[in-house]
């Protein structure tokens, strides 16, 4: 399916930084204290996001990306246009940050398996998911549904956008991993990541599927199960 987002306009976020003092509304609404946004063309950066601390997880300090509020509002723009695409595609065994979908399904799938015998089963945290996609293999399985480049275009700009943390620009086009958790297309880039493996597992050509391997996978934690070995 060909993707024309013609009626998307050209923009460009202001960069800001975080430092204290009284910011604009529209950033106060996110809990975050930064000055008002600068000119665009001061220091020719394009869209800019805010990296904050979230409490430590089992002794890692994870960081949350915020994008530009006009970021924010094209990242919707875009996952509304490719969101029914891609779920055209996704598996039924995926169920992370997908419509009419959570946790408390994939909980109900695991146990209907183990109803039917398939009682070993292999639990996992993928530790850092958002942080480790690799870009080429994002792009990769983006080409598969998307055809338009200027949108293809845009995603790279998103995925490779500069990090103002402490005064300091950091990431930014050198960047190939990762996508900023807290941007609001971030979750649909992690399932269309993730469909790679689920697509893997249920293939009926695979050894997965040979030995009647089942998964259920909700971005950063996946379980497969399978009937015992006798």
């Amino acid at each position: 399916m060909r993707n024309n987002l013609s009626s998307l306009p050209e923009y460009r976020s202001c960069p800001v930084q975080i430092q204290e003092g009284t910011g604009s509304a529209c950033h106060q609404t996110f809990g975050l204290s930064v000055p008002e946004t600068h000119d665009c063309t001061a220091d020719g950066k394009d869209e800019l996001s805010l990296q904050i601390p979230t409490p430590v997880c089992e002794g890692v300090q994870l960081r949350r990306g915020l994008p530009t509020v006009r970021d924010r509002i094209a990242q919707t723009v875009c996952k509304m246009i490719l969101e029914p695409i891609f779920e055209a595609d996704f598996e039924d065994s995926s169920y992370g940050f997908r419509p009419k979908r959570s946790s408390k399904d994939a909980i109900t799938a695991i146990k209907e398996n183990l109803k039917q015998g398939k009682t070993e089963v292999y639990d996992a945290d993928l530790s850092k998911y958002f942080d480790t996609i690799p870009h080429d293999k994002l792009q990769i399985a983006l080409k598969e549904r998307i055809t338009d480049p200027r949108i293809l275009k845009l995603i790279n700009k998103w995925l490779k956008v500069p990090v103002c943390e402490d005064g300091k620009y950091t990431s930014g086009k050198s960047n190939g991993t990762g996508t900023p958790q807290g941007g609001v297309i971030s979750p649909l880039l992690a399932n269309i990541y993730f469909h790679l493996l689920d697509r893997i597992v249920n293939n009926a050509k695979s050894l997965f599927f040979k030995y009647g391997v089942k998964i259920a996978g909700m971005q950063t934690t996946l379980c497969l199960w399978a009937e015992p070995c006798r």
